[in-house]
């Protein structure tokens, strides 16, 4: 049987005063499914999923200079003996009069209830740096507890992790021949896990886009991971106690894009990975074309050969 919903409604606004409230709430039917009873030559029907009601409430307060602090739950509650679901987050971004620098924190905390005891994770990062004319930069940190779950209202992919990031980007818009713009931006990432303490990885990127003046554009990448990586998620289990080791490797991806104001556009790029430590390399050819109808309506494709 398919998921269906009983009621649905939203309601959102704001007042003078830049204060606003958002309220989202969903009440799912059960759902029930058919199990063949091999010994029995029978079928029998269970419930899957029990009568759920879900609830989103987001408390929003915009402050000076594009500023604004917002408190958001969700909130998930299923009939009978099934698990239910609170996840609670505060966000706070602040910027300077001059709108040039910025800083960034955050926290939350998940809460599953089952019948014999409570799980809670929490998460929480903060980031500053200056986000407006020709040098920008940032430096952020970030972590993730192993029990944060937000996933009764989504799918979150990483966790138990700890992430340090820095950014850097040069943008000139000053026109140089039939250059009109030339962006240059280099990140640095350094990550860990929490439980165990435990080294993920370490990644340079390196993003260059030059755009002329018939908005033909080039754009290149460059990824670097100097050392060793260790992947505990693509071994595909919970427990934390089997990882896939990811050998040393650059990937080198230059890239061309057509002018999207026409009809017909499209994007090409050719991705080269070099496996440093065992001498081998992977190969990717990639070709996106749009047609344009209007403003509003695109027709995106892609094209991919290994």
């Amino acid at each position: 049987e398919k998921n269906s919903l009983i009621n649905a409604f939203k309601l959102s606004g704001r007042d003078k005063n830049g204060f606003a409230i958002g309220i989202l709430n969903a009440i799912e039917k059960r759902k029930f499914g058919r199990v063949y009873d091999t010994v029995a030559d029978t079928f029998e029907r269970l419930q899957v999923n029990p009568l759920t009601n879900y609830n989103i409430l987001v408390l929003d307060q915009n402050l000076r200079n594009n500023s604004f602090i917002t408190l958001t739950n969700a909130n998930v509650l299923r009939q009978g003996v099934w698990r239910d679901a609170n996840n609670t987050e505060l966000d706070l971004y602040l910027r300077n009069k001059s709108q040039q620098f910025y800083l960034s924190s955050g926290a939350a905390l998940t809460q599953s209830f089952f019948l014999d005891n409570v799980s809670r994770g929490y998460k929480y990062g903060i980031e500053a740096g200056k986000n407006a004319g020709d040098f920008q930069y940032n430096l952020a940190y970030e972590a993730i507890s192993k029990k944060y779950n937000p996933g009764d209202l989504g799918i979150f992919s990483f966790y138990n992790i700890s992430n340090l990031s820095s950014e850097l980007k040069l943008i000139n818009t000053k026109k140089i021949g039939k250059v009109i713009k030339r962006t240059n931006e280099l990140e640095l990432i350094y990550s860990r896990y929490l439980k165990p303490d435990e080294f993920r990885k370490m990644l340079m990127e390196y993003n260059t886009f030059i755009l002329f003046q018939n908005f033909f554009a080039i754009i290149g990448t460059v990824v670097f991971s100097p050392v060793a990586s260790n992947d505990y998620f693509e071994s595909r289990g919970t427990d934390f106690d089997h990882k896939f080791f990811v050998p040393p490797y650059t990937i080198i991806r230059p890239g061309i894009s057509s002018d999207y104001r026409k009809k017909l556009a499209a994007d090409v790029t050719y991705s080269h990975k070099f496996i440093t430590s065992e001498g081998r390399s992977e190969n990717l050819f990639k070709f996106s074309p749009r047609i344009r109808f209007s403003d509003h309506i695109s027709l995106f494709g892609e094209l991919q050969y290994e």
